[in-house]
């Protein structure tokens, strides 16, 4: 059954978490976009990331629900909410939930899935499981991160030492490959100006294009999560729409 997940969650269930950026607050504007995603090859449904932002107060939610007839092979749809506060210095990551159903041909699953920082005890808290690891200045889902290379690349801003964080580990990032100018294909459009990055944890490969014609923003990632030998692609469906 584990070939038949929905391994996508906000960039993924295959994978997943906080972050730290500035200053433009252009860089963090409210957003809509829809990425068409592909699984193993196989064009799956669409994935949906929106950003509200309310002063400093951010909430990134993606949702991954795959269309009725992949639901034959794909058995998880999931919701992934982050909350993030924005100051002149960094993105600081505080939340993470995700609301994950996984079916079965006998029976429906609902997991839910918090990871919150504690400040007072400067603990990430996994309070479903009471377990918890060191606050990390650096340390994002990987919903998040991809947006906050966006915003390092927008101020030209040296990249930190990354950490991701899902419900089971914290990873440090690894980066290959760095701002290298190339074109790459969007489901909308072909040969497109951008800036590419390519980063290893343990048990991730991620690389990711920033368009340089819609403000950097993330236009392509494609995700292969080692040990599962799966790989995961979210291309834009449509240039994204800014509140």
């Amino acid at each position: 059954m584990r070939s038949k997940r929905w391994l996508i969650s906000a960039l993924g269930s295959l994978l997943c978490f906080p972050f730290g950026l500035h200053a433009q607050s252009w860089a963090l504007n409210s957003f809509e976009a829809e990425f068409a995603v592909r699984l193993m090859g196989f064009n799956v449904g669409k994935a949906n990331h929106q950003m509200q932002c309310t002063n400093q107060d951010c909430e990134l939610i993606s949702v991954a629900n795959p269309p009725n007839w992949a639901k034959r092979f794909i058995n998880e749809s999931s919701i992934e909410t982050i909350r993030l506060i924005n100051n002149e210095q960094q993105l600081t990551w505080m939340s993470y939930h995700k609301d994950l159903t996984r079916r079965y041909p006998d029976r429906t699953v609902n997991i839910i899935t918090d990871l919150i920082y504690n400040a007072e005890q400067q603990r990430i808290e996994y309070p479903q499981k009471n377990r918890s690891w060191p606050v990390q200045t650096y340390a994002y889902d990987m919903v998040s991160i991809v947006y906050a290379l966006q915003f390092y690349a927008q101020q030209n801003m040296p990249l930190p030492a990354l950490m991701l964080q899902d419900e089971e580990q914290q990873q440090p990032v690894k980066f290959s490959v760095i701002n290298r100018s190339t074109k790459t294909h969007l489901n909308y459009k072909s040969n497109v100006n951008a800036r590419f990055y390519q980063w290893n944890t343990n048990d991730h490969e991620v690389k990711i294009w920033l368009i340089e014609e819609l403000d950097l923003f993330p236009g392509r990632i494609e995700f292969h999560h080692k040990k599962a030998n799966r790989r995961v692609t979210l291309s834009l469906a449509s240039p994204p729409k800014h509140h």
